[in-house]
This record gives C-alpha cells, sequence and structure tokens, in this order.
C-alpha cells in the first residue's frame, strides 16, 4: 500500500534518526500524530499538518518550522519525487487521530 511505501521511505531516507514515531521528541518533533493537527511556528503562526504543508516541510523544511525545534532539516527537493511524498503523507495518516482529516484521501 501506499502507507507501506511510506514507512519504508521513513526508514530508507533516515526520518528516524530525527523524529520518532512514539510521540518522543528528538532533534525534530514526532511524527506520530502530526498529520490534521494544528501546531505553532517558530514565526509565531498557526499551520495545519496537511497534505500540502507535509509536502513543504519534507521540500523546503526550514521554511514553516514547528516552535521550539530548530530549522536543521535537510531539504529532500530532487531527493524524494511527489509520488514518494504522497507515500509518505499515507504513512503519517495512519499514525494519526486525525489520519483522514485536513487532507486528501488516499490515492
Amino acid at each position: 500500500t501506499m502507507a507501506e511505501v511510506g514507512e519504508m521511505l521513513y526508514s530508507q531516507q533516515g526520518c528516524l534518526a530525527c523524529h520518532s514515531l512514539d510521540g518522543s521528541k528528538l532533534v525534530g518533533p514526532s511524527l506520530k500524530n502530526v498529520y490534521g493537527f494544528e501546531f505553532l511556528t517558530t514565526t509565531g503562526e498557526t499551520v495545519l499538518a496537511d497534505d500540502a504543508y507535509i509536502k513543504e516541510s519534507i521540500l523546503t523544511p526550514n521554511v514553516s518550522v514547528i516552535a521550539d525545534y530548530p530549522p536543521v532539516m535537510t531539504p529532500y527537493a530532487g531527493i524524494l519525487d511527489d509520488r514518494e511524498i504522497e507515500a509518505i503523507t499515507a504513512f503519517l495518516k495512519t499514525i494519526s487521530d486525525r489520519g483522514q482529516t485536513g487532507g486528501q484521501e488516499d490515492k
């Protein structure tokens, strides 16, 4: 499934080094319950972690950083394609209590 591919990419691309899946904080925020929730950014804005935000956060991660985290993530523009980002997003939906809110259904 797309979600399974996304979980595989989470491991292969090294996301697990900085983003936990169990709610614990690492260098970056945990990915558990990220999708579909609102967060405050370092600039004081509130963002909804939907499909568009997840894509932006992967391709250009330091544009909109969740508060209390440093802007240190490596951009994945040119590394991951749209389909891979869709797969990662599908995976994030499966580990969120709001997995089907705020974004498109899995394709």
